[in-house]
């Protein structure tokens, strides 16, 4: 598992829950992590932004991982969907799907780096 400084915003597992936390500073010079799919938002029934679709996670980690078994994602389609509120979520006419990346913070909590969030 790579290590590194989060340098976008990124969920990690924290006492069973799925959290996004803000990036903790520069890590230009370090590694983003493993590529492990991609991210877009998630929009409820009036399409307003209500989390991220993580899309071909399970190609690249086990089911099993923490991320899939917290008590507050679920499975869609094969796509783990993460929900919470945040302004920088991309509404429906501006969704990108940018790369996610899997990586350890200093502390060896594991973490999915959400490029360009």
């Amino acid at each position: 598992m790579i290590t590194t400084v989060p340098q976008w915003p990124y969920l990690v597992e924290i006492e069973g829950a799925i959290t996004l936390k803000e990036s903790e500073g520069s890590g230009a010079d370090l590694p983003l992590g493993h590529y492990c799919g991609e991210w877009g938002s998630y929009f409820d029934l009036d399409q307003q932004p209500l989390g991220v679709r993580l899309m071909f996670f399970f190609d690249y980690l086990p089911r099993h991982a923490d991320f899939a078994r917290a008590n507050n994602v679920r499975v869609d389609d094969g796509d783990l969907i993460v929900p919470f509120r945040h302004s920088r979520l991309p509404d429906a006419e501006m969704c990108p799907f940018l790369p996610v990346y899997h990586a350890c913070r200093p502390d060896g909590r594991k973490i999915l780096q959400l490029s360009g969030f």
